[in-house]
């Protein structure tokens, strides 16, 4: 074989005045913005120049598929791109570009996939959209732990089922080594990062709920996402606070954002201290000498949370997870629009 098919660059572009197009974003995360183009860039290569039948195929996240056939020159990159339009034209999850050589079948296909998201719904701040949660696992879990999930959180599973808010580790839209500098200002020499320091400013301010890093999903396979992977006595610290307020979410310290599952709270959010919890369980059952003699047989939901309210292991929120989902994403959004604008790449 004298010829060979190469891939080059993929991300999203911009359209020149000449009608050309350049790449502005090396990244395979795409805002569905309206007109937003995107694609990869590729070249057959040969010792001579040829001409090459190529079949473009584009398969969208709901299964459509369009194809477009034309001829290409050898030794000369061209792209395979697309532009959506209108948003409402488009779905979000995976998408698929596909390059292939009918008559010319020892020449590699050439693909790229790209994950489509919209930015107000959240989706940029997960590569992958989960498999939604099926009844069955959402019945198997209540009914292993005595709990009800509420609505809204069941919306949740079987829509996201599951959200990474840690995306500043992994987007390469950043530079977060810019303006970098090293100090000994603590005694030793270290270096320090204004990238690091600007999002600590910028969330300094929010209130505790908002600096959950992970909501939960269930059955979605992600070590890191599923409340099947936790064990609920490790991560609860005690089994009988399931079947009051289960696990949502988590921020980076360990402390847990739980949905109260029972009594007059029901709905309602609350941070759950992962320093205090287990001793604020015992407390309130009686098991230790202090004020409370409260067995788990005899206690009622509000008694039992009241109890934790005021022991101050459990901190509740006025609000419910859908208002709590939309504050979220409003601020991860701001958050990221205010680094990307001083530290784009």
């Amino acid at each position: 074989m004298n010829w060979k098919s190469i891939k080059h660059k993929h991300g999203r572009y911009e359209k020149l005045l000449d009608g050309s197009y350049k790449l502005v974003e090396n990244n395979y995360i795409i805002d569905i913005a309206p007109e937003a183009t995107f694609g990869f860039t590729y070249e057959v290569q040969s010792a001579k120049k040829l001409q090459f039948k190529v079949v473009n195929d584009c398969i969208y996240p709901d299964g459509k598929k369009t194809t477009t056939h034309y001829s290409i020159e050898s030794n000369k990159v061209v792209g395979s791109i697309i532009t959506i339009s209108k948003i409402e034209d488009s779905v979000k999850g995976k998408l698929i570009l596909r390059v292939s050589f009918p008559d010319n079948k020892e020449l590699e296909t050439l693909e790229q996939i790209f994950f489509l998201y919209e930015k107000a719904e959240g989706m940029l701040f997960q590569n992958k959209p989960f498999t939604p949660a099926l009844d069955q696992d959402i019945l198997e879990f209540e009914k292993k732990y005595s709990t009800s999930f509420c609505h809204d959180y069941k919306q949740f599973l079987k829509t996201y089922n599951g959200l990474d808010l840690c995306w500043w580790s992994h987007a390469p839209e950043f530079d977060k080594n810019k303006n970098a500098y090293s100090s000994n200002k603590y005694g030793f020499e270290q270096t320090y990062y204004p990238f690091y320091e600007d999002m600590r400013k910028i969330t300094e301010n929010w209130e505790w709920l908002y600096e959950t890093d992970k909501l939960f999903g269930l059955s979605n396979k992600n070590p890191y996402l599923d409340l099947k992977y936790f064990f609920m006595q490790d991560f609860l610290y005690h089994n009988d606070l399931v079947k009051y307020a289960y696990p949502i979410g988590e921020d980076g310290g360990g402390n847990c954002l739980v949905q109260i599952a029972q009594g007059k709270y029901r709905g309602k959010l609350a941070m759950l201290d992962h320093e205090v919890s287990s001793v604020m369980v015992d407390w309130v059952e009686g098991k230790t000498q202090d004020v409370y003699k409260i067995s788990p047989e005899k206690t009622t939901p509000d008694d039992f949370l009241d109890n934790c309210f005021e022991y101050g292991g459990l901190t509740l929120y006025e609000i419910d997870f859908n208002n709590f989902f939309t504050q979220l994403l409003k601020n991860q959004k701001e958050l990221y629009d205010q680094l990307k604008h001083k530290y784009s790449k």
